[in-house]
């Protein structure tokens, strides 16, 4: 049995797809007010503190709407924040689903020298560090595609991916593409769920009452 616990040096550059109506929600999800701090930008935080060093968040519907919330995102640019390079991109085609917002940010990686990637949704809250490079770690140590975590059978984010399926990812269709039957074609072994005792893994935040659940329970863990 591998223990892993040695951290890798850098984590795969992050895709935060941000580009949906959030019609659920009734509000942009990446603008919730949590604690103080707009959503998207604790989960980014969250991945800065883990040791993450480039991330991408790609935006869609409300567009508009982030761009005037948070005025250092600007399409097409890339700004540092506390050791954490951030670009913004826009998914010229949002109507296609996440899968489609997912697309724009890998592409965008896979011109860059990166061996690894990952990606976190705004309905998916970030994990303690430790999970982030537990995941990692497995990911490069046991060859996979496709690693994530899970708890009590729910599944949770970042989603870890290997070079050679981004690029089968990018180049899907993104009109008849969803993650999730992606994901069932992988033969064994090339897709991982990595069970965690995380309290953030296996929430879905998605309507105020979740958000609100949430809310509950992070503020007494």
């Amino acid at each position: 049995m591998t223990i892993y616990q040695n951290w890798s040096n850098d984590l795969p550059p992050l895709v935060v797809p941000a580009g949906g109506k959030s019609e659920r929600m009734k509000t942009p999800k990446g603008l919730l007010n949590f604690f103080g701090k707009p959503w998207l930008l604790h989960q980014l935080d969250c991945y800065r503190r883990a040791g993450g060093k480039t991330a991408v968040v790609v935006l869609g519907f409300k567009a508009d709407t982030y761009l005037t919330a948070l005025p250092f995102l600007k399409i097409g640019q890339t700004v540092a924040a506390d050791g954490l390079e951030i670009t913004t991109l826009l998914n010229s085609a949002p109507q296609f689903g996440p899968f489609s917002t997912i697309q724009t940010g890998l592409s965008f990686l896979l011109s860059q020298d990166f061996s690894s990637f990952s990606f976190l949704a705004l309905d998916r809250p970030a994990p303690r560090p430790a999970v982030w490079h537990r995941l990692a770690n497995i990911l490069n140590d046991q060859n996979a595609d496709m690693v994530f975590p899970v708890r009590n059978g729910k599944d949770g984010h970042p989603v870890m991916l290997s070079k050679a399926f981004a690029k089968t990812i990018v180049a899907l269709c993104p009109e008849t593409s969803r993650m999730d039957k992606l994901r069932s074609t992988l033969p064994d072994g090339a897709c991982l769920a990595v069970e965690q005792a995380d309290v953030n893994v296996g929430f879905n935040l998605n309507t105020p009452e979740q958000w609100q659940e949430f809310l509950n329970q992070y503020g007494a863990v």
